[in-house]
């Protein structure tokens, strides 16, 4: 996403951006999968594996951005355009930057509930603040 805010003057955001993010730290993941190793009740188990905080699209975003010390509008894309625009990068390009499916993810996104990983791994995972500061103070 970093990589993302920083390609134009503008960020594109697919639809209003009003869509629940749940941004989870690679280091928590990974922690996660190795805990499952180590844990009998994970058996045969399968996990959601999201961030400590729920948030907008949008506020994920400018919350990037602040940490990066930038300041860029956000341009709403309507979600039919995008995925016409999806659908046409898809035929034009071997890897277009959006695809049919991340137009469906926005319109479809799944809760993310962290409980059960709670309960049986012990998994806490870091804020989304907490983890920009180790990312962008390293």
């Amino acid at each position: 996403m970093v990589e993302f805010t920083e390609k134009f003057p503008v960020v594109p955001v697919l639809g209003d951006g009003r869509y629940e993010q749940r941004p989870v730290h690679v280091g928590d993941v990974a922690w996660a999968a190795l805990r499952c190793l180590s844990t009998p009740a994970a058996i045969r188990k399968e996990y959601d594996l999201g961030g400590a905080d729920a948030m907008e699209f949008n506020a994920m975003i400018r919350s990037i951005l602040a940490a990066r010390g930038r300041r860029k509008r956000l341009l709403h894309v309507p979600l039919p355009l995008c995925l016409a625009l999806a659908w046409g990068l898809g035929l034009a390009m071997k890897n277009p930057p959006v695809t049919a499916d991340n137009v469906y993810g926005v319109r479809h996104a799944p809760h993310v509930d962290n409980g059960p990983a709670e309960r049986d791994l012990g998994y806490r995972p870091r804020s989304f603040e907490e983890g920009l500061r180790g990312i962008f103070s390293a």
